[in-house]
């Protein structure tokens, strides 16, 4: 009897296991991303993923400073590092402050170093991870850095170089996610294709 209840037990779980595994790492990879394979239900990145995905960053020093301290804030919180992430939080705020593009990071950043627990600053990462990314960031600079998705929680977040570390997860989950490849950043004098096509000619 005590058998046969562990084994309808074992199959009432499974459903809810599989939910689990296929969250993080089922899902094909989008062209462009280096394939996924998935171990232990994890998205796991596969060996030169980071270098198909990495672009340079920054011809501005005031930039590169900031990107920085971005990737040692996912580096602190990766490592399940409370007070490294609360140092990291205050020192990118700093680092966003000055740039004039990086005005749009400004108020995430603050939200991060204004949470009080590793739990909440994790939270805020989601936000401050998408403006970063969206900022026309690149060029020729002496930093490599590459964008990485973790489909469980979902979200994203800034790496310098392998293996995939988790800062949503830390330890429980630490190599879950795939670097994601980034459309080129134009050149910033560059014309868009909407200024730069010729203007219809008049209706006569």
């Amino acid at each position: 009897m005590i058998a046969e209840d562990i084994m309808q037990r074992a199959l009432l779980m499974l459903p809810f296991a599989l939910l689990l595994a296929g969250a993080c790492g089922s899902e094909p990879a989008a062209p462009g991303q280096g394939k996924g394979a998935v171990i232990t239900g994890h998205a796991s990145a596969l060996e030169g993923d980071f270098e198909r995905a990495a672009f340079g960053c920054c011809a501005d020093p005031a930039e590169q400073v900031a990107l920085e301290a971005l990737v040692e804030l996912g580096a602190a919180m990766a490592a399940d590092d409370a007070p490294g992430s609360a140092a990291a939080a205050e020192r990118l705020r700093a680092a966003v402050s000055g740039p004039p593009r990086l005005e749009p990071l400004r108020a995430p950043a603050a939200a991060v170093a204004e949470a009080a627990e590793l739990p909440a600053r994790r939270e805020a990462l989601l936000a401050l991870s998408e403006a970063a990314r969206a900022l026309p960031l690149g060029g020729d600079g002496p930093g490599r850095y590459a964008w990485v998705l973790c489909p469980m929680k979902p979200g994203r977040w800034l790496q310098r170089g392998e293996p995939v570390a988790n800062p949503y997860y830390g330890a429980s989950m630490l190599r879950c996610g795939n670097f994601e490849a980034r459309a080129p950043v134009p050149a910033p004098d560059a014309p868009s294709a909407q200024t730069s096509a010729a203007a219809p000619a008049p209706v006569r």
